[in-house]
């Protein structure tokens, strides 16, 4: 099918680990929707169904080299739940992990952790409205490994579902319940009630109510599974470095006696829309940003994906993207109605398809809605133009062909998940070679009425159904925000009148002169320093076939900062949303249409980054794009506001939850409260100017040393070549500082006497308790930070055992570690859970014993491989990528330990000990130099101080 991401909407109703006729059974064995349509699929695709219904793809793919990625699809999910199994689908999910016929409970973790799988990235599941889906990612699929791993997917098939297991999940699933309830799942709900009044797709999330989950009894639970965990609603997804003839005959083999087990699963009865015209909800929430939206409701068509479907599908994207593009102009002009806006087609819970337009919206939404609605009939009443529907097929198709370049290096992954969503859409799975020529046969004589004959189509149906979400009420409630649409109904409208600019910022006539070059031979680098002072790094690979990564370094980042103010990271999306100095931000975008290229600021330790990714073709038109932005910013003060405006809607929900707090408080409090690390406050956000963003980046951008890295599909002359006829023609810059000798900066802080308590704002169940340890810098000992990185492992292994696994405390576990490779001694290591307020302690006990037993008893070796395995091929696979090599390439020129610190990562995990990890925990893990916290609802108890 023509590759589009998941919608926002559909995945508002989706839990992770991390149109059917009523009540009817399965009358048949599944067909592949291919077989009922004019569209051919994958030709390197193996489709097959073994007699009992069980069906399977296999696509071989090498990217990564010697991986490969497999989903197991369950048709089932929220929506085939009656009320007294609300939660069931998305238990049994939890289930498959507790237990089956041929593995103990606890061990299909560790036999993944054996081949190397990771839990969390590398296995993983998630349960929806329609399906329940689960994951494995194989970094090695030699026999051995890819026989586990199908062996245990097979599993899924013979879940024991014993008591003891159930009764111990209940615990699990109501502390993901507690972890993920809050105002946003509130919303969700109370959204979807009104979309769906009185239908299923109402009031089913996937969650479940905390009653079934509490007391559902055991037989009902084993009755959903046998009605729904069946061979006929199976489909098993391998895409990767196989050979399909042998795995298929493997599949053959373990697959075909899957056998069900007495009635089969009805199918729900998801009704139809209803013949409402235009009405309003309000939702009043303090701690949401405040918003806007305008849906539209036709019904669900589940007929199979076909070319005609795709034709009137394309045209309606088509036109969609046409507003898109205006909603995205009048956002970022002067005093907009809204900060931001959006209009999307999505085909939700096999109940509707929804045109929705959205917009971040100030106060009670009124001004932001009417001017939805505007946009909305200018768009129906004047058509679009031949001009703006030629900028958009452009784009569509340079995003299409830049994936069939690269098609033989696509990751493993991303493809299997697209079958996976192919299947959930009963669409068909076509390359990405042919969907270009699908593309190109649509848009073949399209015209603008075709374009706005399937937009009238697409705001047709029930609605609009309007929504406003605002922290304070609307006076006169839903009949005003009504009056406010039927006014915006009747305003005459104009047409739109947009002038192109043509690209303002070619290459210079005269590049840059090489002033050095050298190469890293066992790299694959070649260095070059230009006689204004730029530095170019440039590694040519294959590892994507079109795909080229650029990495600039600017300055000295947060380096460059005061310490006692926060960073003005928060903004820098106002640096490239305010565009150049000749050139708005929209006048960008439209003078580069079918061309790929991107710019993504930060800010980080030692340099300000502006990241990109384009293809060959257009590499030079990306340098020329970033080197506009080093040279002659746009600063525009609308671009500011609209940022600030947006993050200042959005700062107070950090407060709401304890993983908020953590990204707000907490490291900076871990750095002795160096601000440079803080998120800004609501106030300061309010006090912000354009100008100080200026005065943070402008001498950096003005003078800084500057560093250029390419990584990917360009040779090392064409990136020399294009480099010295941009960034190499920029005035002179400044010499960089002498990377092997670290910066002073941060500190970690001093034990308190008592675990800090920091506050948060949302849910009275919700708290986090961490402790961590200051570890040295990277370059102190890089076989010790090695070191103490499978340490992280070790320890998130048993910490998840002990507060999951045995003692059902938390839903999720987690662990983290820095050592800085730009502060002289400063790193730490970190353990966390989310917990309920009153188990905070226990998270501190739990992480005691686990590093005081690692400071007393070696780990087994069994734990040793099962923590270092995943680390291993994490980072081979890793090594595969060009972004691996953006970033381990950084810095380089400056510091030469960086290319050494490339060449050894593998050995120096390889040979961590047993000994050696208890000797780093007898030096660093140590009580006395613990730092504890425990972020906790405004309403706990106080017995230490709190911030």
């Amino acid at each position: 099918m023509i590759k589009r991401r998941i919608g926002a909407l559909a995945a508002a109703l989706v839990l992770g680990f991390t149109g059917v006729g009523a009540g009817q059974a399965l009358a048949a064995p599944p067909v592949w929707t291919h077989e009922a349509s004019d569209l051919s699929p994958h030709p390197r695709a193996t489709f097959g169904r073994l007699p009992n219904g069980f069906r399977y793809v296999i696509l071989p793919n090498t990217s990564p080299a010697k991986g490969a990625s497999l989903r197991l699809r369950l048709d089932v999910g929220a929506l085939h739940e009656a009320d007294n199994e609300r939660g069931l689908a998305h238990f049994l999910e939890h289930m498959a992990f507790a237990g089956s016929k041929n593995v103990p409970p606890g061990e299909l973790f560790r036999s993944l952790e054996r081949i190397g799988v990771r839990k969390g990235d590398g296995v993983n599941a998630f349960t929806s409205a329609t399906q329940t889906t689960y994951n494995m990612d194989l970094p090695l699929a030699d026999e051995p490994s890819l026989d586990v791993a199908l062996k245990l997917m097979r599993e899924v098939g013979a879940l024991t579902l014993d008591d003891k297991a159930i009764d111990a999940e209940r615990l699990v699933v109501l502390n993901e319940k507690r972890l993920r309830e809050g105002p946003m799942t509130q919303l969700t709900v109370d959204q979807f009630a009104y979309w769906f009044p009185g239908r299923r797709a109402g009031d089913r999330l996937p969650i479940g109510t905390e009653e079934v989950i509490r007391t559902a009894p055991y037989e009902r639970i084993r009755d959903f599974y046998r009605r729904y965990y069946r061979p006929d609603r199976a489909v098993l997804v391998i895409v990767g470095d196989v050979e399909p003839a042998k795995v298929e005959a493997r599949i053959k083999a373990l697959f075909a006696d899957w056998q069900a087990s007495g009635p089969a699963g009805q199918e729900p009865d998801l009704g139809a829309p209803g013949a409402r015209k235009a009405t309003a909800k309000v939702f009043v929430e303090g701690a949401l940003p405040p918003r806007v939206s305008l849906t539209w409701i036709r019904p669900h068509d589940p007929s199979p994906q076909s070319m005609g479907s795709i034709r009137a599908m394309i045209a309606e994207y088509l036109g969609l993207a046409v507003l898109n593009r205006r909603l995205e102009r009048q956002a970022s002009g002067a005093s907009p109605p809204f900060t931001a806006a959006l209009a999307q087609r999505e085909d939700v819970l096999r109940s509707g398809r929804m045109t929705v337009m959205q917009a971040s919206a100030p106060a009670d939404g009124r001004a932001a809605l009417q001017a939805l609605i505007l946009a909305q009939r200018q768009l129906l009443e004047h058509g679009v133009s031949q001009a703006e529907l030629q900028v958009e097929i452009a784009d569509w198709r340079a995003r299409l062909q830049n994936r069939a370049y690269g098609t033989v290096t696509e990751p493993s992954a991303r493809l299997a998940d697209e079958i996976l969503q192919t299947l959930e859409e009963n669409g068909v799975f076509t390359s990405s070679e042919q969907d270009v020529v699908i593309f190109d046969a649509a848009v073949k004589g399209l015209r603008p009425d075709d374009v706005e004959a399937a937009l009238r189509k697409a705001f047709s149906g029930e609605g609009p159904l309007v929504t406003v979400v605002t922290p304070v009420s609307v006076e006169g409630g839903e009949q005003t925000v009504l009056a406010a649409v039927h006014e915006a109904q009747i305003r005459p409208v104009a047409p739109p009148s947009v002038q192109a600019k043509a690209w303002a910022y070619k290459s210079p006539a005269q590049p840059g002169k090489i002033a050095s070059q050298r190469k890293i031979e066992d790299l694959d680098a070649t260095l070059v320093t230009f006689a204004n002072g730029v530095r170019l790094t440039v590694k040519p690979t294959k590892f994507r076939t079109g795909q080229v990564l650029v990495g600039v370094r600017i300055g000295e980042g947060r380096l460059a900062l005061p310490a006692d103010r926060s960073s003005p990271d928060w903004a820098a999306t106002a640096y490239v949303l305010g565009g150049l100095q000749s050139m708005s931000y929209d006048d960008l975008t439209l003078a580069l249409a079918g061309k790929v290229w991107s710019v993504s600021p930060s800010i980080t330790d030692n340099a300000f980054r502006l990241d990109g990714s384009t293809r060959p073709e257009d590499f030079e038109t990306q340098l020329q794009v970033m080197s506009a932005y080093v040279a002659e910013p746009g600063w525009r003060a609308e671009a500011f506001e609209r940022v600030r405006s947006q993050l200042g809607v959005n700062i107070s929900r950090m407060d709401g939850t304890p993983g908020g707090i953590l990204q707000r408080q907490v490291r900076t409090l871990m750095r002795s409260g160096d601000r440079r690390w803080a998120q800004p406050t609501a106030l300061e956000i309010r006090a912000a100017r354009l100008d100080e963003l200026k005065a943070a980046l402008g001498p950096q951008l003005a003078s800084g040393a500057l560093e250029v890295t390419v990584v990917g599909d360009v040779t090392a002359e064409e990136a020399i070549a294009a480099v010295g006829r941009t960034f190499g023609a920029l005035p002179p810059r400044a010499r960089p500082a002498d990377g092997r000798t670290l910066a002073k900066g941060p500190t970690f802080p001093g034990k308190p006497l008592a675990p800090i308590r920091i506050k948060h704002y949302g849910r009275s169940d919700q708290s986090l308790a961490l402790t961590a340890w200051p570890i040295p810098d990277f370059f102190a000992d890089p076989q010790a930070a090695r070191t103490l990185r499978v340490m992280e492992q070790v320890i998130g292994l048993r910490l998840f055992d002990r507060l999951r696994g045995e003692q059902g405390l938390a839903y999720a576990t987690e662990t983290e570690m820095l050592s800085s490779e730009v502060f002289s001694g400063y790193g730490y290591l970190m353990a966390m859970a989310e917990v309920k307020p009153q188990d905070g302690d226990k998270v501190f006990a739990a992480i005691s014993d686990i590093v005081a037993d690692l400071r007393t008893r070696e780990v087994t070796a069994d734990e040793l491989e099962r923590a270092k395995r995943p680390r291993v091929e994490e980072y081979a696979a890793g090594r595969q990528t060009n972004a691996y090599w953006l970033v381990a390439l950084a810095g380089v020129h400056e510091d030469p330990r960086r290319a050494e610190s490339a060449r050894t990562l593998m050995p120096q995990i390889q040979a961590v000990t047993p000994a050696a990890l208890r000797a780093a925990a007898q030096r660093y893990l140590t009580e006395d130099k613990a730092w504890k916290a425990h972020i906790v609802p405004e309403t706990a108890g106080q017995t230490a101080a709190v911030l």
